[in-house]
């Protein structure tokens, strides 16, 4: 819903914040932005994965000057023991968006409308995990702060599966090679995988002691399960699954989300979950 409309001599912009839960627009929105390839991380359920995770509200920030429009979803995070709140991406890869062609001159504008509309909801700050791939750092404002924070691994499939295995680091193909010698081949969206992963994901967090932040909830499973483009591969013996991963696989990218495996698994199962996820991209 408009909540404000913005006049100047310069511009004039509509400014929209919508509701993840309440305007099925989102996406439409992602659709006009070719930038996009449709990609799982800016999509309305997968914000609406983080809101069901519980204690945040998944919104975006639309500002559309003529053909002209910067998209910014996030994840509104409350401030304790105030009537304020920070704007985050959810896990993996977020940030603005905007067309390749679009204005430094244009984008200035709005983001100053953007800002203004924020702050008058209650922001304070805005903290993304930028997407590496798409590069959409040049659509920040000027004055934003960025930092680098930890490296992150792609495999171009430009080449092909042949090319890609003949550079992969001999480790990974010595155990691949160990797990398909010694394990039955990798299941895709069996149903047992899907119902088993959640108690398999929270035994391996609580083993890994990991944050609040990635110890995950039934529900958060269930909708998981039913976003386009997730699916689960998984490699089981006697006793059920050994290790399963989930993949968000779009047009372009296909990305590693969760994984978890038995206490009891072999080292190779993390590497045929990998492969299999290759193959499948």
């Amino acid at each position: 819903r408009p909540l404000r409309r913005y006049s100047s001599t310069t511009s004039k912009c509509d400014a929209t914040m919508l509701m993840v839960t309440a305007d099925p627009r989102w996406d439409d929105y992602l659709r006009g932005l070719r930038t996009v390839v449709d990609d799982v991380y800016f999509s309305s359920d997968y914000h609406r994965l983080h809101q069901i995770a519980g204690g945040v509200v998944a919104v975006a920030g639309i500002v559309r000057e003529g053909d002209d429009q910067l998209i910014v979803p996030g994840l509104r995070v409350a401030i304790p023991g105030t009537d304020y709140w920070d704007l985050q991406s959810c896990n993996g890869y977020g940030g603005p968006l905007a067309r390749d062609c679009v204005t430094q001159s244009a984008l200035s504008v709005a983001w100053r409308e953007w800002a203004e509309e924020s702050r008058s909801a209650g922001a304070i700050a805005g903290f993304f995990r930028l997407h590496p791939l798409l590069d959409n750092a040049r659509w920040l404002p000027p004055d934003a702060l960025v930092r680098d924070d930890r490296y992150t691994v792609y495999v171009s499939l430009k080449e092909g599966l042949d090319s890609v295995w003949a550079a992969a680091d001999s480790r990974h193909r010595n155990m691949v090679n160990r797990g398909r010698r010694s394990a039955g081949p990798p299941v895709w969206n069996h149903e047992f995988a899907w119902d088993s992963f959640p108690s398999l994901y929270r035994g391996a967090m609580e083993r890994l002691q990991a944050p609040t932040r990635l110890q995950f909830g039934t529900q958060y499973f269930s909708v998981l399960r039913s976003i386009r483009g997730a699916e689960i591969v998984s490699v089981t013996d006697n006793d059920g699954v050994v290790g399963a991963a989930v993949f968000l696989f779009g047009y372009r990218w296909g990305h590693y989300h969760l994984a978890a495996r038995r206490r009891d698994a072999p080292n190779y199962v993390g590497n045929l979950l990998l492969q299999a996820g290759l193959e499948r991209a």
